[in-house]
């Protein structure tokens, strides 16, 4: 079951003995004070809020069907994590559709009519003070366009191949790298960029930030480190205005998920919430308890 995540990502994270807050001196310091003071393992606290994000986050997979306010997509992740555990509190929860999914950290969660837009859902719970960071983009109407399919495959191919880099001893930049030409290639081919080193705001951040006792923790920006959990988070934002084909205007799409840098390889410990469009669109068909909630129309 897509839901039960919380048991897979503690077997997945306990393969290592401790997760890392960052690799600065006061980083480890402040990690061993913290077990010695509260008798806690911080491979759990991460692997709760990774859980109770990725719960959330298939949650909304399962009741956004268009129509719905974008509040009231954030609404049902706030109950779905706050009905998880006692310990767990919330980060801001950032619901943009349509053009708005094209503002980073869009917070208003305002609009109220979304039929066949994008939704795009940047979400994190908190877990015994430990924090998730999580994206992820569905079609409003449970089906994506053929223009939606092809900027989010190219999202998607991106974001593999920066996952791939998470390796130890690897420049935290290489998975940046990756993505970037990945996604300048596609663009490239699609003809809503005229050349592959055009420079362009599609895609105007980085991808990768350590998480831990804050969303946007400190550390070790130089090379991955065994036991780091790392975000990899690539873009594709298109605003409406924008100088390519109008069937792309108004789409953003951002696939962010927390990967745990292993001797092994690299664990994508939120990969259980819908990813791929075909997973999306499937958990979007099935019936949901929602489906026959009415509200009373208060205007009327």
């Amino acid at each position: 079951d897509i839901l039960e995540v919380g048991g897979e990502f503690t077997r997945k994270i306990h393969k290592s003995e401790q997760v890392k807050i960052g690799a600065g001196d006061a980083g480890g310091n402040l990690e061993e004070e913290i077990i010695g003071n509260h008798g806690f393992n911080i491979a759990n606290a991460m692997s709760g809020a990774i859980g109770v994000t990725g719960t959330g986050t298939a949650k909304d997979c399962d009741i956004t069907i268009g129509g719905k306010e974008t509040r009231s997509i954030g609404g049902t992740y706030d109950i779905t994590a706050k009905d998880s555990a006692s310990f767990v509190s919330l980060n801001d929860v950032l619901v943009g559709a349509g053009n708005n999914g094209c503002i980073l950290h869009y917070i208003e969660n305002n609009k109220t009519k979304i039929d066949n837009e994008l939704v795009l859902m940047d979400l994190g719970a908190e877990y015994r003070g430990y924090t998730a960071d999580v994206t992820r983009t569905i079609p409003a109407n449970g089906k994506f366009s053929t223009a939606q399919k092809e900027i989010y495959d190219l999202v998607y191919e991106a974001q593999e191949a920066g996952i791939a880099n998470y390796i130890i001893g690897t420049s935290m930049a290489t998975p940046n790298l990756a993505a970037r030409k990945i996604i300048n290639e596609g663009l490239f081919s699609l003809g809503i960029i005229s050349s592959i080193d055009e420079k362009h705001n599609y895609f105007p951040h980085g991808t990768s930030h350590h998480i831990g006792l804050d969303v946007h923790d400190p550390g070790n920006y130089r090379n991955f480190e065994e036991n780091m959990i790392v975000t990899m988070e690539p873009g594709i934002y298109i605003p409406e205005g924008s100088n390519c084909d109008k069937k792309y205007w108004g789409i953003g799409i951002r696939i962010e998920d927390d990967i745990l840098v292993t001797k092994n390889g690299p664990i994508n410990l939120s990969a259980e919430a819908p990813r791929t469009t075909e997973e999306i669109e499937l958990m979007m068909a099935k019936k949901s308890v929602l489906d026959e909630f009415i509200l009373p129309n208060l205007d009327n």
